[in-house]
C-alpha cells in the first residue's frame, strides 16, 4: 500500500529513474509490490534480471539482455544504491504518514474535546452531554450509527443515539452487559467475525464497536458504533476511548453534582426536623418552690432519639419524663416524637407511673416490633405537698440518685424492659421521699457509653463520682459538669450516642403544694 502511493505520488520521478535506465542499456524497469505485482514498469521477464529489495514495501528491479564482461557488476552496484536510497524514502514516507494520521486523530481529539467543553458550558443535561459525545464520536470515525447506554439500578438504559431513529434497542442491554463483563473494548470487522463474536447480532450489523465507559474502575455505560465504510482501526479506538474517558468524566461530575444536591437537600431537611424536634421540647422549665430542676440534650447527630419532659396532672403531680429510642437519626426522631406524645397523653390519665407506661406499650409496641425497635423510658410523679417521688423504670439506665443524708450515691436499675420488647410492661411503682440535699439524675446512656481514644466507657462509677463532688452546686451547675466530665473524658472522641439529662434537687423544705406553682411555666 505504501509503495503504491508513493509511485502516484511521485510519478514523475519514477519515471526518470525508468528513463535513465534505457539509457544505461536496460530493457525493462519495474517497483513491485510485496506480493510480487507490478507497481511501476512492464515487468518484462526476457532477459537477465537483476532485483534489489525495498524491504516490507517490495523490490526494485531492472532487466537487461547481453550485458558485457563485467557489467553485471556495475549494474548490481548501482541497483542496490537506488534500492537503498528508496526504501530509506519509502519509511520516511511511512513514518510521515504514520505521523499525519496521529495528529489528525489528535486533532480530532482535541476538536471533539472543545466541543464537549462548549456543551458543558452550556449546562445541558447529562442525556444531551452524551448526545453531544456521541454526535461527535460517529463523525470522527464515519460510522453509520451509534449509542451511549447508561446503567442505571443494574438495567441498562439508551440515553443517546446518533442518528435518531430505530436502533437494535432490543440488543442494546446485552451487548451492554458483554462489555461490561469484558471489561474492555469489543471490536469486530466483519459480519462473520461479528456473529461468531455475538450470535444474536442482526445481519445488517457488518462491523461493530463496543467501548467501556469507567467511573472508579467499574462500567457504567458503553458507546457503541455500527457499519464503519472501512474496517475499525487501531487509530479509530484510541480516539473513541479517549471520548470515553471524557464520558466517564462528564457522567462522574453528574453523579457527584447530584449527590451534593440531595445531600444539600437532606441536609436542609435535617435541619428543619431537628428544630422541629429540639422545640418539643420544654423551653422553660417548672418552678417548685424548694425544687432546683435542670435539664439538657445534646443530639450526637442532626436528629436522635432522645427526649425528656415534664407534665402537670389534675392533682397537681410534677410528670417528669426520659426517654431513649434505640437508634439513631431519622427513624429514631419520628417514634421520639410519638413516645413524648404518647406519655403526655398517658399522664394526663393515670397517677400511677407504671400504668403511663404500660398505656404507651399499648400504643407503640406493634409499631416497633415491626422494626425491631425499642423505647426505654423513665417516668416519675413527684407530689409537691409530701416530697415524695413514685417512678417506674422500663429498662432505662443510668439513673442515679444522691442521698444527702448518707452523702453517698445510688444507681436505680430498671426492673423490667423496654417499651416495645414485650407485650405487656412488667415494671413497677416505686416511691422515695425526697429530702433536703438529695438530688436525681436521669440520664439518656450516651453518658455512660461515652468512650475515649483508647475505646474506653466513661461508665457508671465515673458518673456517681462526678455526681458526689458536685451535689452541693446547683442542678444547673451538676447538669454542666456531667457534660464537662464526660466531654474531657472523650479526648476528642466523636459523640456517638445522644446524651440527656434531667437533674431534680430538694433546696429546701415542701410547704403547701398548691401556693408553690408557676401556672405560666406550663404549656
Amino acid at each position: 500500500m505504501m509503495l503504491h502511493k508513493f509511485v502516484s505520488r511521485n510519478r514523475q520521478l519514477i519515471e526518470n529513474l525508468a528513463q535513465s535506465w534505457q539509457k544505461a542499456g536496460a530493457q525493462g524497469f519495474a517497483l513491485l509490490d510485496s506480493r510480487g505485482n507490478a507497481v511501476f514498469g512492464d515487468g518484462a521477464t526476457t532477459g537477465q534480471q537483476l532485483t534489489m529489495s525495498l524491504g516490507q514495501y517490495g523490490a526494485l528491479r531492472i532487466t537487461v539482455g547481453s550485458p558485457e564482461p563485467g557489467a553485471v557488476n556495475g549494474y548490481e552496484m548501482q541497483l542496490a544504491c537506488q534500492a537503498q536510497l528508496l526504501t530509506q524514502i519509502l519509511k520516511r514516507e511511512s513514518e510521515l504518514e504514520s505521523m499525519t494520521v496521529e495528529l489528525m486523530g489528535a486533532y480530532d481529539q482535541l476538536v471533539a474535546m472543545y466541543n464537549l467543553s462548549q456543551a458543558t458550558r452550556a449546562h445541558l443535561d447529562l442525556e444531551s452531554l452524551l448526545g453531544s459525545l456521541l454526535q461527535e464520536t460517529v463523525s470522527l470515525t464515519e460510522a453509520e450509527r451509534g449509542f451511549v447506554a447508561l446503567q442505571e439500578d443494574q438495567v441498562w438504559k439508551k440515553v443517546a443515539s446518533v442518528p435518531p431513529g430505530p436502533h437494535p434497542d432490543d440488543l442494546i442491554p446485552s451487548l451492554s452487559q458483554v462489555v461490561r463483563e469484558r471489561g474492555r473494548p469489543l471490536v469486530c470487522n466483519s459480519p462473520e467475525e461479528c456473529r461468531r463474536m455475538l450470535p444474536s447480532l442482526p445481519l445488517r450489523v457488518e462491523r461493530l464497536s463496543l467501548t467501556p465507559v469507567k467511573v472508579g474502575g467499574e462500567v457504567v455505560a458503553v458507546i457503541g458504533l455500527f457499519n464503519r465504510p472501512e474496517a475499525f482501526t487501531a487509530g479509530n479506538q484510541k480516539l473513541v476511548s479517549a471520548l470515553a474517558e471524557e464520558a466517564g468524566s462528564i457522567i462522574e461530575r453528574a453523579q457527584l453534582q447530584q449527590q451534593m444536591v440531595t445531600q444539600e437537600r437532606m441536609q436542609r431537611e435535617l435541619e428543619i426536623a431537628a428544630s422541629i424536634q429540639m422545640s418539643l421540647l420544654p423551653t422553660v422549665l417548672p418552678q417548685i418552690e424548694g425544687l432546683d430542676i435542670a435539664a439538657s440534650c445534646r443530639p450526637a447527630n442532626e436528629v436522635g432519639g432522645d427526649f425528656f419532659d415534664f407534665v402537670r396532672n389534675e392533682d397537681g403531680l410534677l410528670g417528669v419524663t426520659l426517654g431513649d429510642v434505640a437508634s439513631k437519626g431519622v427513624p429514631a426522631a419520628l417514634f421520639m416524637v410519638v413516645s413524648r406524645t404518647l406519655l403526655r397523653t398517658a399522664a394526663s390519665l393515670y397517677v400511677s407511673p407504671s400504668r403511663v407506661l404500660e398505656h404507651v406499650n399499648q400504643e407503640i409496641y406493634e409499631d416497633l416490633s415491626n422494626v425491631g425497635l425499642f423505647v426505654t423510658a423513665f417516668f416519675a410523679y413527684y407530689d409537691p405537698f409530701t416530697g415524695v417521688l413514685t417512678y417506674a423504670n422500663a429498662g432505662h439506665a443510668p439513673v442515679i440518685f444522691y442521698r444527702n443524708a448518707t452523702a453517698s450515691s445510688e444507681f436505680w436499675e430498671a426492673d423490667g424492659p423496654p417499651i416495645g420488647v414485650l407485650p405487656q410492661v412488667t415494671s413497677r411503682d416505686y416511691g422515695v421521699p425526697l429530702m433536703p440535699g438529695d438530688v436525681l439524675v436521669i440520664m439518656s446512656d450516651g453518658f455512660n457509653e461515652a468512650t475515649n481514644g483508647q475505646g474506653e466507657m466513661f461508665g457508671i462509677q465515673r458518673l456517681q463520682e462526678v455526681l458526689s463532688v458536685n451535689a452541693t452546686q446547683s442542678a444547673e451547675r451538676i447538669c454542666a459538669a456531667l457534660f464537662s466530665a464526660v466531654e474531657t473524658f472523650a479526648e476528642g472522641t466523636p459523640q456517638a450516642d445522644d446524651q440527656t439529662v434531667v437533674v431534680l434537687k430538694v433546696v429546701g423544705q415542701m410547704g403547701r403544694g398548691e401556693d408553690r406553682w408557676t401556672p405560666d411555666a406550663w404549656s
